[in-house]
């Protein structure tokens, strides 16, 4: 759909769960996990949703995937060898390689720097949940710090530039999840979501940020209703304003753009974050 909620389009129309969808290097793809064929893999198709494949079959213990920029690599996370650690894969699902210590500590959400060298994840080693980052080759494998915590923080989204990172934090209080911003290491930090005065709470998850770096889109559901309804939001970096763009008893959630003029929309009833990274040089995407 755009990114004013309008012209929304099914790609899939198919019976079974097609969620986390992934925007392959160069938006010429675009892959997601379904499990049409009775086992849950990754398929791919064109953008109109057509030419649908399916590449592989992800192992069966590994949560949701991140296609790195360049192309050449996923990263997700696993416990298949006891503790829930980062690992990458090649792009064909073969050879993967552990890049987390192994350490008793939960790890989830992979999420791939714009230069395919670094990967950052939410983990919770000493007490609360924070955001590292670790060498994509496997080089640093003790996880350093991407925002210096100040509450509950998850779910980490890199800018296009490098710069920045979105991510949820329970700055506010130990309930409220926000969209926040900060610069890398945690300086600069501010609330994107902060609702206006005698607007009702809402709780966000899934930061997504715009190609040009300018918005943020997210799914957020109602605090004090029985059933979690979430519906997708955009707001703008600069001067935050949250708008809602959808607006049906589904879930819409798991917002990746598209490209300048519209994003693609996940309704599902799950919670799967997806991960694509896109950098503008001279008015061009690459």
């Amino acid at each position: 759909m755009r990114p004013d909620g309008t012209g929304l389009r099914n790609l899939t129309r198919n019976a079974a769960d097609d969620r986390m969808p992934m925007w392959s290097p160069g938006r010429r793809r675009l892959a997601f996990r379904s499990n049409r064929d009775g086992e849950d893999a990754i398929y791919t198709m064109n953008t109109d949703g057509s030419s649908v494949r399916k590449p592989f079959t992800p192992p069966p213990d590994i949560g949701r995937l991140a296609w790195a920029p360049d192309g050449k690599r996923f990263a997700f996370a696993s416990k298949h060898d006891g503790s829930r650690r980062i690992y990458v894969m090649d792009s064909d699902g073969g050879r993967q390689r552990r890049i987390t210590n192994d350490v008793n500590t939960l790890a989830y959400g992979a999420a791939w720097s714009p230069d395919s060298t670094r990967v950052a994840f939410t983990s919770s080693p000493n007490g609360p949940r924070m955001i590292f980052w670790v060498a994509a080759d496997g080089r640093i494998l003790d996880p350093t710090p991407l925002v210096v915590p100040a509450g509950v923080e998850e779910d980490p989204a890199w800018s296009p530039d490098g710069r920045r990172v979105a991510f949820l934090s329970r700055r506010r209080d130990w309930v409220r999840k926000d969209v926040w911003i900060a610069d890398i290491g945690g300086a600069n930090a501010r609330n994107l979501t902060l609702p206006p005065d005698g607007a009702p709470e809402r709780d966000a998850s899934e930061p997504a940020w715009s190609p040009d770096g300018r918005r943020v889109a997210y799914a957020s559901w109602r605090r004090g209703i029985p059933v979690f309804n979430y519906e997708l939001f955009v707001t703008d970096v600069a001067n935050p304003g949250p708008a809602q763009l959808t607006e049906h008893p589904a879930h819409d959630d798991s917002p990746v753009w598209f490209d300048p003029r519209g994003l693609a929309v996940l309704p599902l009833h799950s919670r799967p974050t997806t991960w694509g990274w896109l950098r503008h040089t001279r008015g061009r995407t690459r």
